[in-house]
């Protein structure tokens, strides 16, 4: 990482969503598949982006729709990771939430729209604000510019970057 100068590290993904589990407080994850993160994984993070003068962007999972838990996580982000925490990121391709065919893949009912998407973003925004004030959140890392316009025209504060996910070959 340090023949890359000062890199950007970002952590999310699909598993984001799906098998992430944070905790501050020790309890046990819900699911047996779950990675578990805790704040002393954090603090591991945050020796790496001192040795290597990375920034970070870190994902929140929406998965489980728990704005406390994500505002703890961007609290303690913000807290241990200082300045090299570029932005945090709630959820990841929430476009893609319903669809089907893969295990784990289907995370909401077909009732789940940008509009439903926006509204629970912006509970996790204002909770993050809360628990960690100024913090910029970036998203929503969609492959669909639908998505995209609902994050940039919603009431989140501190916007810091609209994402795309794109997948040129997604059908081939």
């Amino acid at each position: 990482l340090n023949e890359l100068g000062s890199p950007a590290l970002r952590f999310g993904g699909n598993r984001l969503d799906r098998n992430l589990f944070w905790t501050s407080s020790g309890e046990d994850a819900p699911h047996s598949d779950a990675v578990v993160v805790q704040p002393e994984d954090l603090e591991r993070l945050r020796k790496l982006t001192d040795a290597t003068d990375a920034k970070v962007t870190l994902g929140l999972p929406l998965g489980d729709f728990d704005p406390d838990r994500g505002a703890d996580m961007a609290a303690h982000a913000q807290q241990i990771l200082g300045e090299a925490l570029v932005a945090v990121s709630i959820g990841n391709e929430p476009n893609g939430y319903t669809v089907d065919g893969e295990p784990n893949h289907r995370l909401r009912d077909d009732s789940w729209d940008v509009d439903t998407y926006v509204e629970q973003v912006e509970v996790y925004a204002s909770a993050v604000e809360d628990a960690a004030p100024g913090l910029p959140i970036a998203g929503p890392g969609a492959y669909d510019a639908e998505w995209m316009r609902g994050f940039a025209e919603s009431s989140v504060a501190d916007k810091a970057a609209v994402s795309q996910h794109w997948y040129a070959l997604y059908d081939c």
